[in-house]
């Protein structure tokens, strides 16, 4: 949600003071060695304390303020003055404590004041800088909410400055619905039609995020509304504070000063998680690429010249992140000539050549999916990618099934450890996968990956019956 950008984008810029505080701070260590004395690692070790203080002082004041960054997008001089001034007396409190135990101090006053005079231009630099430069990456492309209000032009026009700060995080506001108002131009947004116009409009438009300028007056029109973010796998935001009128379970919070409620946390929407996320895809994906798949590719190829000649891979066009189509690889496990590969394998299938069901059941047929990884088409852990068609069919079964689209897909997921893998044979297996997934998108932690990557280790050791 907003606010999870807001906060990740904070966070990055703090990761990256960090690092360059880190380098002025060694940089001078560097300087002061050549200068004063003979280089020695011991030295170096003694300055390490120092720094370790410093360091926690400037983490100290980006965990007490979070919101810090709210201010500083609007490139206010006197916020990033007071921002910058903030986190050095964070750093300068935890040296403080640092000087009264040491005992001599290491540190000389020109070390100290030079430090603190470079690192405050480096604060100043990085808030006046650096959220414009991580924005330009992390919120373009398929990232940018683009985002369909829904209220009065009155309404509307007293969430203009609100619109305007968040379009530098991908926030682009493309029109407004509303009802009893001709179609045209109020303000700086166009009329697009009215409430009964929301469901052609989302996708005319490609929404893929609705905010609620006022809480409707009639429970039926939020209804009607949530029921059509759900159904199309929209976000769903309302400037409000009255979830008890809801008929689905909230989460809110407050960005900027305006208070809203959402159907749900999610924490993939937080750059720096998505960051820390990525960095264990390449941790496992490319192992897996360069050492194992080599290996398996060889023993795959050799069963299917003897059983089933034809391509090493299968490749399928599944849907993945807010449903855009992307190639996905795994080993072939069906003989050749199977024309209709919208059939999901059945227990028994006979399309399978023999080696092929011993690769599905042990998983090794998914294995050339860390080629998606590598392409960021997938994550190693994430709801399971299907076929556009089948996404379609469930889409009817289950009205929230496209909210597993806000997330990029994985070779394994919540549903997969929990056991529900295979066919899908019934509404209730679907229901249990989809409940599973959504759990996954609002639950989101980098140990609860680690976890779901352990399970899935041990379920390829001992399959579950429902594998195929």
């Amino acid at each position: 949600m907003i606010s999870q950008r807001t906060s990740g984008l904070y966070h990055l810029v703090v990761l990256v003071q960090c690092l360059l505080i880190s380098v002025l701070y060694w940089s001078l260590v560097t300087t002061f060695y050549f200068y004063h004395t003979t280089f020695s690692l011991d030295g170096y070790r003694v300055y390490a304390i120092p720094y370790a203080f410093a360091l926690i002082g400037l983490l100290a004041a980006a965990a007490l303020r979070p919101d810090a960054l709210a201010s500083l997008l609007r490139k206010d001089v006197s916020a990033i003055h007071r921002e910058s001034f903030r986190q050095i007396r964070y750093v300068m409190a935890l040296l403080f404590i640092y000087f009264l135990t040491a005992n001599p101090p290491i540190l000389g006053s020109r070390f100290v004041v030079g430090f603190f005079a470079l690192s405050y231009l480096v604060l100043l630099l990085t808030h006046w800088r650096l959220p414009a430069i991580i924005t330009k990456y992390a919120f373009t492309g398929s990232r940018v909410e683009r985002t369909l209000i829904v209220g009065s032009p009155e309404k509307v026009s007293e969430l203009g400055l609100y619109l305007a700060h968040k379009e530098e995080i991908g926030i682009k506001t493309i029109g407004l619905v509303c009802d009893g108002i001709p179609r045209g131009t109020y303000g700086k947004y166009r009329a697009l039609g009215e409430l009964s116009d929301l469901k052609p409009l989302l996708k005319m438009h490609n929404i893929t995020q609705v905010i609620v300028a006022e809480f409707p007056v009639f429970k039926n029109q939020l209804q009607y509304i949530t029921d059509i973010c759900q159904a199309q796998g929209v976000r769903l935001l309302v400037v409000n504070t009255l979830p008890s009128m809801f008929v689905h379970k909230v989460s809110m919070f407050a960005d900027d000063g305006l208070n809203f409620i959402g159907l749900r946390e999610e924490p993939m929407e937080n750059p720096y998680h998505r960051l820390l996320k990525r960095t264990l895809d390449l941790a496992v994906a490319i192992p897996v690429v360069f050492l194992v798949l080599p290996i398996t590719s060889i023993i795959v190829a050799l069963f299917q010249a003897v059983q089933s000649p034809g391509p090493l891979f299968f490749v399928q066009t599944r849907a993945g992140l807010q449903n855009r189509t992307f190639r996905c690889f795994k080993y072939r496990t069906m003989k050749t000539g199977n024309h209709d590969q919208s059939v999901q394998a059945k227990v028994g299938d006979n399309r399978i050549y023999p080696a092929g069901k011993w690769f599905r059941k042990l998983s090794i047929d998914e294995l050339p999916q860390f080629l998606n990884v590598l392409l960021n088409d997938m994550s190693v852990v994430g709801p399971r990618p299907h076929l556009v068609e089948h996404n379609d069919k469930f889409a009817e079964v289950t009205a929230n099934y496209h909210i597993r689209a806000f997330i990029k897909p994985g070779i394994t997921g919540m549903a997969q450890i929990r056991g529900y893998r295979g066919e899908i044979s019934s509404e209730a297996d679907l229901e249990n996968r989809i409940k599973s997934d959504l759990y996954y998108i609002e639950k989101w932690s980098f140990n609860l990956d680690l976890l779901i990557i352990l399970r899935t280790f041990l379920t390829v050791v001992a399959p579950p019956s429902t594998a195929r």
